[in-house]
């Protein structure tokens, strides 16, 4: 059985909510982490068809998760949001196995065809 949940991995408990509601109107199944480290102590990747990852967080940017699961094994198809410079963060990210580097503010019509086609590509 394929992975169906979305991980949404932020430091802003408003935009994980809003985004958290917006996926599942949209009939998604969505668990949300507070940091890097919280996904990778209590996410399971292998239950994850998709990522939503925040660039900017204190403990670890969205890059460097990026690059760890990169490193272990367990690349999972990813949406990294930035607050700005998408140009700047998108060669790397695309390298690291990113689908998208979006930037913030996210409405539906940008996210959801994004989230559509990674589900697709975990499946």
């Amino acid at each position: 059985m394929p992975a169906r949940n979305i991980c949404i991995v932020d430091d802003d408990s408003a935009v994980r909510e809003s985004l958290r509601m917006m996926l599942e109107r949209a009939g998604h199944a969505v668990r949300c982490f507070a940091s890097g480290p919280i996904f990778l102590s209590q996410g399971d990747v292998s239950q994850c068809g998709c990522l939503v990852l925040n660039q900017t967080m204190p403990e670890m940017t969205g890059l460097a998760l990026l690059e760890l699961l990169k490193a272990r094994g367990t690349p999972c198809p990813t949406i990294l949001m930035t607050g700005g410079n998408a140009e700047e963060l998108a060669a790397k990210a695309v390298c690291l196995g990113a689908m998208a580097v979006l930037e913030k503010p996210l409405g539906a019509k940008e996210l959801l065809p994004w989230i559509e086609r990674a589900m697709a590509a975990s499946a």
